[in-house]
């Protein structure tokens, strides 16, 4: 019956399900994993800038521009890997290998390769006045 009171005939319709749709992933390990490797990147950042603070300065300012410069782009990127995966679940780390894994990885060796160079680094020798290294 329309909303105008007109009645129509009774009809079937025949409907099979051949498959059924795959089920979500029971957990989304992708966050957890980001978090993680976020605050590994925090540690090596710390002790990076502690080590080496910017251009050889000293003080608090140096030392907090040495880690911003050199670590927290690869902190943000696995923050924001970590919310895309929650809200898209692209990144999603269910199969063992797969994109969120190779995102994770790649920002974590990246991110500690520059921590670990930076602070191994020899510190920087000043110069005399022509240009040459001077012995200490």
């Amino acid at each position: 019956m329309d909303n105008l009171g007109n009645l129509e005939n009774a009809h079937a319709f025949a409907v099979s399900v051949t498959a059924l749709p795959p089920s979500p992933p029971a957990m989304n390990w992708k966050p957890l994993v980001a978090a993680v490797f976020g605050l590994i990147l925090v540690a090596i950042g710390l002790w990076s800038a502690r080590k080496r603070p910017w251009k050889g300065e000293a003080g608090r300012l140096a030392v907090v521009v040495a880690f911003v410069i050199g670590s927290l782009p690869f902190i943000l990127l696995e923050v924001a890997t970590g919310i895309l995966s929650l809200t898209d679940g692209f990144l999603a780390i269910l199969p063992v290998i797969g994109v969120g894994v190779a995102a994770d990885v790649s920002i974590l060796a990246a991110g500690t390769t520059v921590g670990v160079l930076r602070g191994l680094r020899p510190a920087n020798r000043p110069l005399n006045g022509t240009g040459l290294e001077r012995d200490r």
